[in-house]
């Protein structure tokens, strides 16, 4: 018989199951090796780590990565490794050729998935080996009395990174430090404190120093640092918040640092400013020390002539509603002056406005009696402008809601009678608008027998043009069940 035939009963001999097994304990031992080396290196960083990769080339082993078998085997390549070979050769002659090339590509790709393995896990090795991971901070233990920790690197990682643990840390342990613990905490955050201020989540630590400070001074140090920053901390989102804590001080140096820094630039811009406008609502709550601050009439000096665009603007309708809740009579009557005392055209762009109507509802229900009437007239003579207008009707039905019987009266007798230029009573153009219709549907419930009968013959001459109409249609069934019931 031939060698080569020989070598094939050789191999079939020895069987598919076996030689898997010799593979899978082969690869078992070398990564048990590897494992061995890795740890080799760990105890002696100074070694040579590839020293590693050539003792897995496994000459005597079974030459994965080359020849290094017995006999027929000692011919093996990477690409062309015989059975023999792959296996650990020398395990008999006859098998590197006996299973020729029904293994040949077998072996090539147990010797390449070895050879990706080794190669990454001596990657890990020389990681680990080499490099050195920040360990977390234990913010737990650096609460305890006896730790000493570094402020000025906190501030800086709070700021630089974001670090919400780092802010949180710093404001637990103001309430816990002693007086010279906190002067730390306190000097490291004003070392940057306009930072600190205008950050998402250093403004919470200066708020802490704010309402928790041991005394004057203390408070004092931490708003040196806004001076000269007053407008961009009050127009920041964060800054804001800082500010209105100031504010609450008992120290009236500090809130006139704030107020006056405000005045100097422009209150026409802070105002209208969705972060500022809430800075000066809290100023207006504020109380002085008798004699006050002249801080309204300097206000009213630089805003003259605005205050009605500000009442029409969205952060300045709550300022100018603020001012009408807090301050006294003499610094509002001012901003009364503009929205009523300028005539129907001023009134009416502020009452039709989105934010201005609040303004004028706000007068209506807390003002003085005065300005309500002159609120009242308005709203009476452009009835019809205001009343079809969906803004300018809730200051006329807030008008009947706080006006009582009175109002009532006016409002009834005002729809009978016809518009500036117009040859029919105002009711039978309300009834044709939705908003109109509205009031109508609010004032019929409220009026007595002889005002729903004195509407009603206003409208009665025009039922077929109201019938053509939507809310025209309602209002006549309104009418009618308003009969039906009270039988008139």
């Amino acid at each position: 018989m031939s060698p080569r035939g020989s070598a094939s009963l050789g191999g079939s001999a020895f069987g598919y199951q076996q030689q898997q097994q010799l593979e899978q304990a082969q690869q078992h031992l070398r990564v048990q090796r590897l494992v061995q080396q890795q740890q080799q290196a760990q105890r002696q960083p100074q070694q040579d780590p590839f020293g590693a990769l050539w003792d897995l080339r496994g000459g005597s082993e079974g030459g994965t990565l080359g020849g290094g078998g017995g006999g027929g085997a000692s011919a093996g390549t990477v690409g062309d490794t015989g059975g023999g070979a792959s296996l650990g050769g020398g395990h008999g002659q006859g098998h590197g050729h006996g299973h020729g090339h029904a293994r040949e590509g077998r072996s090539a790709s147990a010797s390449g998935h070895e050879v990706s393995l080794c190669l990454h896990l001596l990657f890990s090795v020389l990681v680990g080996a080499n490099h050195h991971f920040p360990q977390p901070i234990n913010f737990l233990s650096l609460l305890h009395p006896a730790s000493s920790p570094p402020y000025a690197a906190f501030v800086a990682r709070i700021i630089k990174s974001a670090d919400q643990q780092a802010s949180i840390f710093l404001q637990q342990k103001l309430k816990v430090a002693g007086s010279e613990e906190r002067a730390r905490i306190v000097d490291a955050i004003c070392a940057r404190g306009g930072e600190m201020m205008m950050h998402r989540f250093g403004n919470w630590a200066v708020q802490r120093c704010l309402e928790a400070a041991t005394g004057p001074e203390e408070r004092r140090k931490i708003v040196a640092c806004m001076r000269g920053r007053i407008v961009d901390l009050a127009t920041n989102c964060y800054g804001c918040h800082v500010l209105q804590k100031a504010l609450d001080c008992e120290e009236e140096e500090v809130r006139l640092l704030i107020v006056s820094e405000l005045l100097m630039g422009d209150p026409a811009q802070t105002l209208v400013n969705k972060h500022a406008s809430h800075v000066w609502s809290k100023i207006m709550e504020l109380s002085w020390t008798p004699p006050a601050p002249p801080i309204f009439a300097y206000v009213n000096k630089s805003l003259k002539g605005k205050w009605a665009a500000l009442a029409c603007h969205e952060t300045g309708s709550l300022v100018v509603q603020h001012a009408f809740e807090n301050l006294e009579e003499t610094a509002k009557d001012g901003i009364v002056d503009e929205l009523l005392g300028q005539g129907i055209t001023v009134f009416g762009e502020v009452a039709k406005s989105q934010w201005g109507s609040y303004c004028i509802q706000h007068i209506l229900e807390h003002g003085s009696e005065k300005h309500r009437q002159m609120a009242l007239e308005h709203l009476l003579t452009g009835l019809l402008e205001f009343a079809t207008n969906e803004q300018g009707s809730k200051s006329v039905v807030k008008a009947l809601k706080e006006g009582g019987k009175e109002t009532l009266d006016r409002v009834v007798g005002r729809m009978c009678e016809p518009a500036k230029g117009a040859r029919r009573a105002m009711i039978v153009d309300l009834a044709l608008s939705l908003t109109g219709s509205q009031l109508i549907a609010s004032v019929l419930p409220t009026a007595d027998k002889d005002q729903r009968a004195l509407l009603y013959d206003c409208i009665r001459g025009h039922i077929v043009t109201l019938r053509g109409c939507k809310t025209g249609s309602k209002v006549i069934w309104l009418f009618d069940r308003m009969r039906a019931y009270y039988g008139y």
